[in-house]
């Protein structure tokens, strides 16, 4: 029978039936894999770190815009 629970019962019962979601012996298993190509797997990580700053950084200039030069008036200093 299908549980059609939602919310923190509903997922709880998953985890039973399923398992959890990280496991330490399946990750650690994968190093051997994954130390060849340490340099990039370092700048994949880092090209994420950047990605998700951008895509953080994209709503607060425009809040800066609309703060400090739509409200007041200037619109000559959104150009920047």
């Amino acid at each position: 029978m299908v549980s059609m629970k939602h919310g923190a019962a509903g997922d709880l019962h998953d985890e039973e039936e399923f398992g959890t979601a990280y496991n330490h012996g399946v990750v650690a298993r994968f190093f051997p894999y994954i130390l060849p190509h340490k340099g990039l797997v370092a700048l994949s990580i880092l090209a994420m770190l950047v990605y998700t700053a951008t895509q953080v950084a994209v709503p607060w200039f425009i809040k800066i815009g609309i703060d400090e030069y739509v409200a007041v008036g200037d619109f000559g200093g959104l150009t920047w």
